[in-house]
């Protein structure tokens, strides 16, 4: 998460009414922040709301944050890709294997892997299968409080 802390985030994420939230650790490309909603908006709504966030972040905190693709425009930056949201994508949904020689799992972390993580990117890893497994026996499952809905997103 380079210079962006929990402590920083976790704030900033409430103040755009969403509940709980999960790191996972996504593709190879990054990490993904999953919160549970409603269910009853559609794709352009929801993906509207994630861009607005996203914008709304950029414009007060454009040293940290950037909600723009653009490779040069984000480096030492958390990047929103509000566009994830899109009916369209094809997010890998957590636990989900990848197709590798070596098959890694999107894993969800704990806050305390993402700061070490933020403090150390060489500790960021990819997790095996097995490990995985042996996390949830560890850990639970940290996606669990993601099953049920969550709230509406706010429309304006």
């Amino acid at each position: 998460m380079n210079n962006l802390e929990k402590s920083d985030l976790i704030p900033l994420l409430n103040e755009k009414a969403l509940n709980e939230k999960v790191p996972v650790l996504g593709i190879c490309l990054g990490m993904q922040l999953m919160c549970a909603i409603s269910g009853r908006q559609g794709s352009d709504e929801v993906s509207a709301y994630a861009k607005r966030v996203a914008e709304e972040l950029q414009a007060g905190h454009g040293r940290l944050v950037t909600s723009q693709m653009a490779k040069h425009l984000r480096p030492h930056k958390v990047f929103l890709d509000w566009s994830q949201n899109a009916a369209a994508k094809t997010t890998v949904a957590p636990y989900s294997l990848r197709a590798e020689r070596a098959p890694t799992v999107s894993t969800p972390l704990t806050w305390d892997e993402v700061a070490e993580f933020a403090g150390d990117p060489v500790a960021t890893r990819q997790f095996q299968a097995g490990e995985v497994l042996e996390r949830v026996a560890e850990l639970g499952d940290l996606m669990d409080g993601l099953l049920s809905p969550g709230p509406a997103l706010p429309t304006a």
